[in-house]
């Protein structure tokens, strides 16, 4: 187990903004730098990183956190992994407790799989350069493709030995777990019971994940005479699925906003060759058609993206199975076919990189004038064929959600195929509308109820609240939620009654007013607030005033992960700070009304907790009268309670409207 203190120390040194930029292309924004969001498609750029409180946040979508959390959140570690991920990184030695058995036997599948992985490639590498059959079969044929040493390293490229047990028994003496041997398609169970290696006899491509972590394996026989499948790839499970992973990303991700577009090939060789050519924007689809996912896995670094196929029909239909996917995601699309003898790799073998560069760039194609010059070829002068091919094109431009975009290919269209652009766009328009309809049929509503709305979630139940704060929390929740927010916020700020600014002496912290005059021993509903609020008032105790930064970047998840998204310091700043510059517009500035908010709050939460104290004397009321209907003074008192929560609820509606005008 990794130490406390260790913990921290990985949190304090981490820059949230260099973390991020492993993984998404940031521009600077006054104090702040701004993105797409990772998390959701968007064109205009809503994702916020704050170097400063050291969080993120997407104004689109809700997303929030710390280093930590985006790692565990985009990259799907478990909370120890990213620590160990940024310790790494900031070359932190980190203090560990010997983990007893069963902390071992605990450790999650994802986390055995990312070692066992990561073993494998190793074995791999190290029999390629050190075996004396790697190095004969598989060292040989690297260098013969014209590979450097360094281009070997940089891919960890590798080979499996030609024995049907050699990988799978050397993993079993090493102690790595059998099941999960051949869940990650590295070995195979015969017959017997005993496992067989999967690459047998192949080269080794290793699959990377954006941060350089192994997820799995591409392999390639160099039997001519083999007849089995010339590439063999690791199954789907848990840490590795193909329609998600771009091959050679992790080798590209720097390179593709320096160049501010992304080459899309085939195969691995493809990345490869280009890479060691010095073209280094360039990742591949692995033998799958272009995905959403892989879509959004590019615009997180650009929004150009160039497809660079093969000139033969396969190659064709690839590039089109891409286009319409690209489109719909906001990518600009260009698209290269090379001449029918050549697929990239042999291409920049035989001429080099910076002949392909200008072959690019004198060849590639918009998707009109693509899709145009290749249908037309087949259409002829047939009429039918000819307007199959306009309603193709038309297809693909109404997927552009960008009017101004939509409207150069409308007239590109229009000079191509001699056609009206208005009519062209008459078309388009209905096609447009016809999908907007279909989808509005299909889409399922997803309210979020108003804050009266919320006796309808009463019956929710605590364990759920206290995980997750509930999606729909009490008004009693959601009141406790507001009484920790104005403690991050304000605790440190200046609370006086008096309206005389030189009455030193009346004047106390937020922090001391809440906790010696106001809510001493406040019971709370959520676990997860009462963490909150102990921690604040435990540090106050020690004479400590902390600040926002603190609590958001906590080793505790449930803190950091309740200050970024229950504060609302971050947003109001940003808010603030557009106010400032547009003169005409009147925003109040970041805790203008504090007290007004930490005194309505505490209010708020001393009626919510009265109203639920009222109802469980009307439920008790209720039992009383359920045994005894003659009893007139189990009655009186129900309709004496049932005022009360009348009168509450007034008082708390009232209360609420002005929380929410504050």
């Amino acid at each position: 187990m990794i130490k406390q203190d260790s913990i921290q120390r990985v949190l304090d040194t981490a820059r949230v903004e260099e973390v991020l930029s492993d993984y998404i292309h940031m521009k600077k924004r006054g104090a702040n730098y701004m993105a797409n969001c990772p998390f959701h498609d968007e064109k205009t750029p809503s994702f916020v990183i704050s170097p400063a409180k050291g969080i993120y946040k997407c104004f689109g979508c809700g997303q929030s956190g710390n280093s930590v959390s985006f790692l565990m959140n985009h990259e799907k570690m478990n909370f120890s992994e990213s620590i160990r991920y940024l310790a790494n990184k900031y070359q932190i030695q980190l203090e560990e407790t010997e983990q007893t058995s069963e902390e071992k036997v605990l450790s999650t599948t994802r986390e055995s799989f990312m070692i066992i992985n990561e073993y494998a490639c190793k074995h791999f590498e190290t029999n390629l350069h050190e075996h004396e059959e790697g190095k004969m079969i598989g060292l040989s044929y690297f260098k013969e493709r014209g590979l450097s040493p360094e281009t070997i390293q940089a891919f960890r490229l590798g080979y499996c030995i030609n024995d049907w047990e050699y990988f799978s028994n050397e993993a079993l003496q090493k102690g790595y777990n059998k099941e999960f041997l051949v869940k990650l398609g590295l070995s195979k169970e015969n017959d017997q019971g005993g496992l067989r290696d999967f690459f047998k006899g192949r080269i080794t491509f290793p699959i990377q994940n954006t941060s350089g972590r192994v997820i799995g394996f591409g392999a390639r026989t160099l039997k001519k005479e083999d007849k089995t499948a010339k590439y063999l790839n690791s199954p789907e499970n848990e840490v590795y699925n193909k329609s998600r992973v771009l091959y050679g990303l992790y080798t590209a991700k720097n390179a593709i906003p320096k160049e501010n577009y992304c080459i899309l090939v085939e195969g691995y060789m493809d990345v490869i060759s280009l890479y060691q050519a010095n073209i280094h924007n360039v990742v591949a689809s692995s033998g799958t058609s272009l995905t959403q996912d892989q879509v959004r896995l590019i615009r997180r670094f650009t929004e150009n993206l160039t497809i660079l196929y093969d000139g033969d029909s396969a190659g064709i239909k690839a590039a089109l199975r891409g286009i319409e996917i690209g489109i719909e995601n906001g990518l600009n699309l260009k698209i290269v076919l090379l001449p029918t003898s050549h697929d990239p790799d042999s291409y920049v073998n035989e001429f080099g990189g910076e002949k392909l560069k200008e072959y690019i760039l004198e060849n590639a194609k918009d998707i009109v004038t693509f899709k145009a010059h290749l249908f037309k070829t087949e259409a002829g002068n047939d009429p039918v064929k000819k307007a199959e091919l306009v309603r193709e094109i038309i297809k693909t431009i109404s997927l552009v959600k960008d009017n101004i975009k939509r409207s150069y290919y409308l007239k590109e269209c229009a000079m191509l195929m001699g056609i009206e652009e208005e009519l062209l766009a008459r078309e388009t328009q209905k096609m447009i509308v016809g999908k907007i309809a279909e989808e509005k049929k299909n889409k399922s509503r997803n309210e979020i109820p108003s804050f009266e709305e919320m006796d309808a979630y009463e019956d929710i139940s605590k364990e759920q609240e206290v995980q997750n704060l509930s999606k729909y929390p009490s008004k009693l929740i959601m009141t406790e939620i507001e009484l920790c927010r104005v403690l991050i916020e304000y605790g440190d700020k200046v609370f006086s009654d008096s309206e005389n600014p030189f009455d030193t002496e009346s004047k106390i912290l937020v922090l001391q007013h809440v906790f010696e005059n106001e809510l001493e021993d406040y019971a709370f509903e959520s676990e997860v607030c009462a963490k909150v609020f102990n921690l604040i008032k435990t540090n106050y105790l020690e004479a400590q005033v902390l600040p926002f930064k603190y609590y958001a970047t906590h080793a505790d998840t449930d803190i950091s992960q309740f200050t970024i998204k229950y504060c609302d310091q971050y947003q109001d700043e940003i808010l603030s700070n557009w106010g400032s510059k547009n003169e005409h517009v009147k925003i109040s500035n970041y805790g203008d009304h504090f007290k007004k908010e930490v005194g309505d709050t505490i209010k708020l939460v001393r009626i919510t907790n009265l109203e639920k104290l009222s109802k469980q004397i009307i439920e008790f009321c209720k039992n009383e009268m359920e045994h005894n209907t003659q009893n007139d003074i189990a009655f009186k008192h129900l309709e004496i309670q049932k005022l009360f929560l009348e009168k509450i609820k007034e008082e708390s509606a009232h209360l609420q409207n002005v929380f929410r005008n504050t």
